[in-house]
């Protein structure tokens, strides 16, 4: 079994760690988890409420946003680790079986995805993995894409010198997935497992998100900033998607 951590950046939720209760049901060793956090009064009350005691390491250092947040993780194990960071508001990971959602409900599960992962993202020469977007089974199938969008309920990565970008408060996982695509030429994202989570709920980047005016501006800067791999979306405003390859057709999805 490859050695891992697992990393949760939270805000605001001290009396509220689904992603922490839901690795705990799996018996995933609490050593191997850290959570991070960017405001002094959450370091207080995040120790009150005994989650220092449920994991590894509670980690601190100010920052403005969850880019901040996610790279105190990064900053707080060495390079070359493998570290799965998740949004503290997960549910359950799920595969797609039998065109249904299936929870994963073991340890031993999360291992073996865990290790296909990173196994593929050897082969492939890149340094970032993660899961298909939305928990909707009807757009899911099997295989993988090399080139795509990656959502921070579930962002697997090698650390290296890359860091979030900290003008982004919102889409820091989709700029995180622009600076391996142009350095690595492409990603790992499996296409038949995913992350149920409870988005846009009290706390977290709730708020971030709310602010329609600065998501658009976000958008839009983005895909000036990495023209050549997002394009705004067109039936969505303040969205982005992959941009096509020139002259080239829509990469397809490969299956393992």
């Amino acid at each position: 079994m490859i050695d891992y951590m697992i990393g949760i950046p939270s805000y605001r939720r001290a009396d509220n760690q689904r992603t922490l209760t839901y690795l705990e049901n799996l018996g995933f060793p609490k050593g191997r988890i850290i959570v991070s956090l960017q405001c002094p009064k959450d370091y207080d009350n995040y120790r009150k409420a005994g989650v220092e005691e449920r994991v590894g390491s509670l980690v601190f250092k100010k920052g403005n946003n969850v880019s901040d947040n996610m790279n105190t993780l990064l900053n707080s194990v060495d390079i070359g680790t493998k570290l799965i960071m998740l949004d503290d508001d997960v549910n359950f990971i799920q595969k797609l079986e039998n065109e249904k959602l299936i929870n994963i409900e073991s340890l031993e599960e999360l291992n073996s995805l865990v290790e296909m992962g990173y196994s593929l993202v050897g082969q492939k020469d890149t340094a970032l993995w993660g899961l298909y977007p939305v928990a909707n089974s009807f757009f899911m199938k099997e295989g993988v894409k090399e080139r795509a969008l990656i959502i921070g309920s579930f962002f697997a990565v090698i650390t290296s010198e890359l860091r979030f970008n900290n003008l982004y408060s919102t889409k820091q996982d989709f700029e995180y997935c622009c600076q391996v695509i142009r350095k690595y030429g492409k990603l790992v994202r499996l296409e038949n497992y995913t992350v149920k989570a409870q988005h846009y709920s009290k706390g977290g980047c709730a708020d971030n998100w709310k602010d329609k005016e600065t998501v658009i501006n976000t958008a839009k800067k983005l895909c000036e900033e990495y023209s050549d791999i997002v394009r705004l979306n067109p039936n969505k405003e303040g969205e982005v998607q992959i941009a096509p390859i020139k002259n080239d057709k829509e990469e397809q999805i490969k299956l393992f």
